[in-house]
């Protein structure tokens, strides 16, 4: 297969970059995370993009804790209002994909706290992303 299209979609919202918001919005399972912050016009900028192989929580648990870098406190004070977001949904299949779907993410973003773009898995000759808006579910 030449070419990969990954369709994603991102958590509905930022997340304050606190315990309590770890515990109560995080995702316990594998997938892509980003420190994000905001400029005064309430545009996004994402800061670090990564991928925790396991556990999404514990990942961003091991940043807040400074075990992995970049840590929280270091972000903190270059900037005071920081963030978490992650992909929600996505039709990466198994290990792979999500590195590829992170690779993408990462190359197009190009957060300035990653030492570099993370790698590709290289299964493809290219590899696009479509992000879209999962439809609300309907209360009965």
């Amino acid at each position: 297969m030449s070419e990969r299209i990954f369709r994603y979609t991102m958590s509905p919202r930022c997340f304050r970059y606190k315990e309590e918001a770890i515990l109560n919005h995080a995702p316990e399972s594998p997938g892509v995370f980003e420190f994000v912050t905001f400029d005064a016009a309430g545009q996004a900028k994402v800061l670090y993009l990564g991928l925790a192989h396991r556990n999404m929580a514990e990942a961003l648990r091991a940043h807040l804790q400074g075990v992995q870098q970049p840590s929280v406190e270091a972000l903190l004070q270059r900037y005071p209002d920081l963030y978490f977001d992650y992909v929600e949904w996505s039709d990466a299949q198994g290990p792979e994909d999500l590195q590829d779907l992170a690779a993408a993410l990462s190359h197009q973003c190009q957060p300035p706290h990653n030492p570099e773009p993370l790698a590709f898995t290289d299964r493809y000759q290219q590899v696009k992303l479509q992000e879209i808006e999962l439809p609300m579910i309907q209360p009965h």
